[in-house]
């Protein structure tokens, strides 16, 4: 042990005592502490599948000192776990000259749980058509979250009856005819079907327009038209003052079907993007809001053409009913609601639709489909 000495010189009178006292170093080291030890805490990640990247964010490393005292460091160095292989995996952090622990669980890569939307599940077509029948696939999971950004493939079950594109267009191959399946596989592996029928000669079918109550079941490619059943109109094509007009239609007796539109009815083209539902015209316009309060056409690509489409149910009361028509609202907020002008006779928009019950109506979608 290291010794020091303390020496007093005491004086009395004229005779001079000189006394000397062992002492330690215990000063010496209260001034620097040793390290002792380190913990491991904080909010970071322990569990991992196969082939993730480690990391190790949030880990927070506490050095401990020999005088009681601790504070936060960085580690100097993090052991990296094999990632390739499943089990418990220790992970070292080192500080100075101490080291601490900790585990890490890797696991089996989990199933993604989700589904693929197409635009079709069956699909009837003639030997001798000569268009493309576009799946337009959208994975979501049960959230449901759709990721319209997902990579596809594509493969047909037998091509000498109908083959699919890369992107997902379906056509004859006019030279059989049966019975084929198409398979639409997600890059995260999840998989959906679409059965194809190719016949000699389609039966001939019946076009009706059928309302739409079940606003979800909309999917890309639908064709539709907006009307007000009570007033037996639909949308015209032809504008006056940047405001959709309205023509006279056939509509059944209880409304839930338009026999034939009324020349000059604007059909659209229903498509699902990433901002939400676009409404494109046979003119290849678009269905587009103004600031002004008005539904134009018009062939711009800025966000007054997305649009949100949904039932006339209050969420939070449950109030309204499917059968009250569609709720169509523009994504910029200050545009408003798709509405019927009842006193002037057109369709247009409306930011506060209080004064519906006076002037102001929901209009109804109606779908496209066949009927033999």
């Amino acid at each position: 042990m290291n010794r020091f000495f303390k020496c007093h010189l005491i004086v009395l009178s004229s005779l001079m005592i000189f006394s000397c006292s062992q002492g330690n170093n215990n000063e010496n080291s209260k001034d620097n502490p040793t390290l002792e030890n380190i913990t491991i805490s904080g909010d970071y990640e322990t569990e991992f599948e196969v082939f993730d990247d480690f990391n190790y964010d949030g880990l927070i490393v506490t050095a401990h000192y020999s005088d009681k005292t601790e504070m936060a460091v960085v580690p100097q160095d993090v052991s990296y776990p094999d990632m390739t292989t499943v089990g418990e995996k220790e992970v070292v952090v080192t500080y100075e000259t101490v080291t601490a622990s900790y585990t890490i669980n890797v696991s089996e890569v989990t199933p993604y749980e989700g589904y693929i939307i197409l635009a079709f599940y069956h699909l009837d077509i003639a030997l001798n058509d000569n268009e493309k029948h576009y799946l337009n696939p959208v994975a979501c999971d049960f959230t449901p979250n759709p990721d319209l950004n997902m990579p596809y493939t594509f493969d047909s079950s037998d091509e000498t009856i109908a083959s699919v594109t890369k992107n997902g267009g379906v056509y004859s191959s006019k030279n059989k005819i049966g019975q084929c399946v198409i398979t639409v596989t997600a890059d995260n592996g999840i998989k959906a079907t679409c059965t194809i029928t190719v016949m000699e000669q389609l039966p001939v079918k019946q076009k009706i327009w059928k309302q739409v109550n079940d606003y979800d079941s909309l999917k890309s490619g639908d064709i539709l038209v907006f009307a007000a059943p009570t007033h037996g109109v639909t949308a015209s094509l032809n504008t006056l003052h940047s405001k959709l007009n309205v023509v006279s239609s056939s509509f059944c007796n209880n409304y839930q079907n338009i026999d034939s539109l009324g020349e000059g009815t604007i059909e659209f083209a229903l498509s699902i993007e990433d901002k939400g539902m676009t409404l494109e015209s046979q003119t290849g316009e678009y269905l587009k809001c103004t600031h002004e309060g008005k539904v134009t056409l018009d062939s711009s690509l800025n966000t007054n053409r997305f649009w949100d489409i949904h039932s006339n149910v209050d969420p939070d009361t449950g109030e309204g009913s499917i059968n009250d028509g569609a709720v169509i609202e523009n994504n910029v907020e200050s545009l408003g609601y798709f509405m019927f002008n009842v006193s002037a006779n057109y369709f247009s928009t409306y930011v506060d639709n209080s004064l519906r019950p006076n002037i102001m109506e929901l209009p109804f979608l109606y779908r496209l489909e066949y009927v033999d």
